[in-house]
């Protein structure tokens, strides 16, 4: 059957049209920014954090000029994601701060949640749980308010991370359990591995092992079905660590049971 389309490419088509749309919509100078900006985010993950800072400077310079207050909230946010990276917490507050006021000011709900969501990840990597607290219970009400699936089920993403370094496991269960129940509606495979990974991680720190196995498998298979090779290693591997440590505890318990035998025959 052949295509109604004049161009006989109707897929081609759409993702021309798709990827014209933002520059239709901002300047070709706002868009380069978002480029360079972008460019940034890929250099940090790399460890490139010269060449990060360099972009970021840029593309800010690039939001100035165009007095683009939503892209300079943008560059300041990923700004303290770099300091945070490159192991400053304390650097990242200022730009955060910033961005806060930006967002605010532009009554940019979602913005403001994504910054919320940095600031709690921010205190939650500085040590100050209690700060990391109000933040992220603000990015959570927010989300529920917009019914954003994407922020919501991060930000109950950072509030089980903030609670697992406390040691409250039963509370990261909670807000993990609730990102399952969200996630499980979207179907999106990336969302689901994090959030039973998560799981799985919880149930390691209680001392459940078959339970954290089990959930380490159910990731490792959605992390399949999203093509993440990554993410199927990284739960092959915790599955492996896994079993190499009840290994162990089984020989050391083994061998304290041996030992008390014959401690005990000794004295008999």
């Amino acid at each position: 059957m052949r295509s109604s389309d004049p161009s006989g490419q109707p897929g081609l088509r759409i993702v021309f049209e798709e990827t014209l749309q933002p520059f239709v919509e901002i300047s070709c100078e706002v868009a380069i920014g978002y480029v360079l900006a972008n460019q940034a985010t890929i250099a940090r993950v790399r460890d490139e954090f010269g060449r990060a800072r360099d972009l970021l400077d840029e593309a800010g310079e690039r939001f100035q000029q165009t007095d683009d207050a939503r892209g300079q909230a943008d560059v300041l946010v990923r700004r303290a994601y770099l300091e945070l990276a490159d192991g400053s917490p304390d650097a990242a507050r200022e730009p955060l701060e910033q961005a806060l006021r930006l967002r605010r000011a532009m009554r940019d709900r979602r913005g403001v949640g994504m910054a919320l969501l940095a600031v709690g990840l921010v205190e939650t990597v500085s040590g100050d749980y209690a700060r990391a607290e109000q933040p992220l219970a603000e990015a959570r009400r927010l989300f529920r308010r917009a019914g954003d699936r994407w922020g919501l089920v991060s930000s109950l993403w950072r509030t089980a991370d903030l609670a697992i370094v406390r040691n409250r496991l039963d509370d990261a269960e909670t807000a993990l359990r609730e990102a399952r129940a969200v996630v499980g509606e979207t179907e999106r495979q990336g969302w689901i591995a994090v959030t039973l990974a998560t799981l799985g991680e919880v149930a390691r720190l209680r001392g459940e092992d078959e339970r954290a196995l089990a959930l380490f498998e159910k990731a490792r298979d959605h992390y399949l079905a999203g093509s993440s090779e990554a993410g199927v290693e990284a739960m092959q591997e915790r599955s492996q660590s896994l079993a190499k440590d009840r290994q162990r505890s089984r020989k050391v318990s083994a061998g304290r049971t041996a030992s008390t035998s014959t401690s005990k025959r000794r004295q008999s």
